[in-house]
């Protein structure tokens, strides 16, 4: 019943998903612009170096070899390890462009961390838009949610970041394991067994903190408290959350495989990474919004997840919800 609610607020809001998806999109070309213009000749060399590796030919190899009917988990091994060092080689590649390797991944690290926390800038935002509405059957437009909340946003951004970054290292660590422990023994079986842990363990992770941005949205904008008090509570509805949050997490998964493979195929990859940017983000607005529903279920709060109209009469006013 829950998931159906989840569902439905976040299909009522998705005016609120296009338009953070928009601001994300701009702060990320602003960033992008900036530092191209800054050091476009290292930039463009980045990205020359960046082209010439084919990953999608190489996981579509991957994935032949796991489905042949004559699996060889020896074969499989040397893809997954082929595939490491092609990734590694080509950042030693970077060496050249700067002083040297350590400081290549250094900055492709922090390149990473300048993105994701771009990216998580307009979940405060979100949230806000996504408390009111559920408060009131109405919202105010999210632009005035981010400019009036910016600074908090921030705040929480860094703050889930440096977390986020420690369970991500735990939950990468166990999926590893599992690869080490599963694949040369159990073969096909093994491969299910990996996916299914890796995506039972990210899911757990993303469970544990599900209530937390819920929580700072509602209580303060204190982000250790909220995080304290968010955990404290996801307690109560952790199995509802992590189921749901699994079946949403092995959706994006196939269907972002699925179109991966599509659009390979017919030899259109551009339009395959946007088709599947879209797919990521929306999969994880329909998890902030299960977090959201399951947060007010857990306080026994009432909700709306449709937009309540204020519909004037001849002599009464009336409610309705569409």
């Amino acid at each position: 019943m829950t998931f159906k609610k989840s569902l439905r607020l976040a299909r009522n809001t998705t005016g609120t998903a296009i338009r953070s998806v928009i601001v994300q999109m701009l702060v990320i070309a602003f960033v992008i612009a900036l530092v191209a213009l800054i050091v476009y000749p290292t930039f463009s060399s980045v990205l020359d170096i960046i082209r010439k590796i084919d990953l999608s030919t190489e996981f579509i190899e991957l994935y032949n070899l796991i489905t042949n009917t004559s699996f060889d988990s020896v074969e499989v091994a040397n893809k997954i390890t082929y595939i490491i060092n092609l990734v590694a080689n080509s950042i030693k590649n970077f060496e050249g462009l700067f002083v040297s390797i350590y400081l290549s991944y250094f900055v492709l690290v922090l390149a990473f961390v300048v993105y994701r926390f771009v990216l998580s800038i307009v979940d405060l935002p979100i949230a806000s838009t996504l408390l009111e509405f559920m408060q009131t059957g109405n919202n105010r437009p999210f632009m005035w949610f981010f400019v009036k909340k910016i600074g908090y946003a921030c705040k929480f951004s860094i703050c889930q970041l440096l977390l986020s970054f420690i369970l991500d290292i735990f939950t990468f660590c166990g999926i590893i394991a599992m690869y080490f422990a599963f694949l040369t023994v159990f073969r096909v079986v093994g491969i299910i067994l990996i996916i299914l842990f890796g995506i039972l363990a990210y899911s757990v992770r993303l469970t544990i903190l599900a209530f937390w941005l819920p929580e700072y949205a509602t209580n303060g904008y204190k982000a250790l408290p909220a995080l304290k008090d968010g955990i404290k509570k996801v307690v109560d509805r952790f199995g509802h959350v992590l189921y749901k949050t699994a079946i949403i997490i092995t959706c994006w998964i196939a269907l972002s495989f699925l179109t991966v493979l599509l659009f390979d195929t017919i030899k259109v990859g551009v339009i395959g990474v946007v088709v599947t940017l879209i797919i990521s983000y929306y999969s994880f607005y329909i998890i902030k919004c299960i977090n959201f529903i399951e947060f007010f279920e857990q306080s026994h709060s009432k909700y709306f997840t449709k937009k309540l109209h204020l519909t004037p009469q001849t002599e009464t006013d009336s409610i309705s919800i569409e």
